[in-house]
């Protein structure tokens, strides 16, 4: 749990379980090296942002607030 660095660029964000609430944000995008991004098993009811680095490699959400999308998806 925590965060990656190499040298002064973020590249792993794990904060799973820390029942983090509230929204993710449209900033994302400004970690330009962020491979892998863990959010699980929080309280996070925003939408997933579109402007996601688009170099993640992993990205996990599970087990959180974001059921409307679920029911998006589930459609293709």
């Amino acid at each position: 749990m925590g965060i990656s660095c190499y040298g002064s660029t973020v590249i792993l964000l794990k904060l799973q379980g820390l029942n983090l609430s509230g929204y993710m944000g449209s900033l994302l995008h400004l970690l330009h090296e962020l491979r892998k991004l863990d959010l699980s098993s929080n309280n996070i009811t925003s939408e997933i942002p579109y402007s996601l680095p688009i170099i993640v490699t992993h990205l996990n959400l599970a087990c959180n607030n974001l059921a409307e999308y679920t029911s998006i998806f589930a459609q293709y």
